[in-house]
């Protein structure tokens, strides 16, 4: 929950105003309370903290120069496009936080996890063309590293590990399209009612590795059969590899 009050006077004697305030908001948020205060500003904010609990503290304050930046929000973004944006270590896109109906697209992590998102979670959503590491020996989780995406497709993203996700929890999601070193659809984590469909993978789990499936589709994927150029001599697994799978279809998808 958030609330504040701005105004032209200064804010004198209201401490306890501000304070019950806050109180009031304690059901909706029980996990974490923060404050901002100048003369004539203050910011609440009372936290019910699913993911990120480290990095979502609020109020959320920026400097640029000489300028100070102060917000608090309900923590969701709807129908925003992510695009371009790069970080060196996690979460090119974006880290943390609650995205609903957005596109990330074409982000980078440059040196490892969640091209698109790191720990995120993902409602109705398109990852395309993100990212992590060198897209081939390094980085995990090209689209999406951890968190929880629901009915999102990921598509052309790339990594070593998880061309489309890595370590997340995936719920009527589709995969298409994606590339990796191993696993190119997705890669540990869960999936429940997905489609993962024509993602290559450059030596194992063309569709998917060390996950657990449940009523999922896996057709199409591949493992190339032209890895020479990583010194590579063994392929396996075109669909699945190294998971556990209940009630699932895998069809159609080869290995080198």
């Amino acid at each position: 929950g958030i609330a504040g009050k701005i105004g032209h006077r200064k804010l004198e004697d209201e401490d306890r105003i501000l304070g019950n305030m806050l109180n009031l908001l304690t059901r909706r948020g029980p996990d974490q309370r923060g404050s901002y205060f100048d003369e004539r500003a203050a910011l609440l904010h009372a936290r019910l903290a699913v993911i990120d609990i480290e990095k979502g503290r609020q109020p959320m304050e920026y400097l640029r120069g000489d300028e100070h930046f102060i917000i608090v929000y309900n923590g969701e973004l709807y129908n925003c496009t992510i695009a371009d944006n790069s970080a060196g270590n996690q979460g090119g896109g974006v880290y943390g936080g609650s995205l609903i109906n957005c596109l990330l697209l074409n982000n980078w992590a440059d040196d490892g996890f969640g091209g698109g998102s790191y720990n995120s979670m993902l409602t109705g959503c398109l990852l395309n063309g993100n990212q992590a590491g060198d897209g081939l020996y390094t980085g995990e989780g090209g689209g999406a590293y951890g968190g929880t995406l629901s009915m999102c497709v990921l598509s052309s993203n790339s990594a070593a590990s998880g061309g489309g996700a890595n370590n997340s929890v995936l719920t009527n999601c589709t995969m298409m399209g994606n590339r990796a070193s191993g696993g190119a659809g997705a890669n540990q984590g869960s999936l429940y009612n997905c489609a993962v469909l024509n993602n290559l993978a450059y030596y194992g789990g063309g569709g998917v590795s060390a996950a657990i499936l449940y009523n999922c589709t896996v057709i199409g994927n591949g493992v190339l059969y032209d890895y020479s150029s990583m010194n590579l001599s063994v392929s396996s697994g075109g669909g699945v590899e190294g998971c556990k799978v209940f009630n699932s279809i895998v069809y159609y998808n080869a290995a080198g």
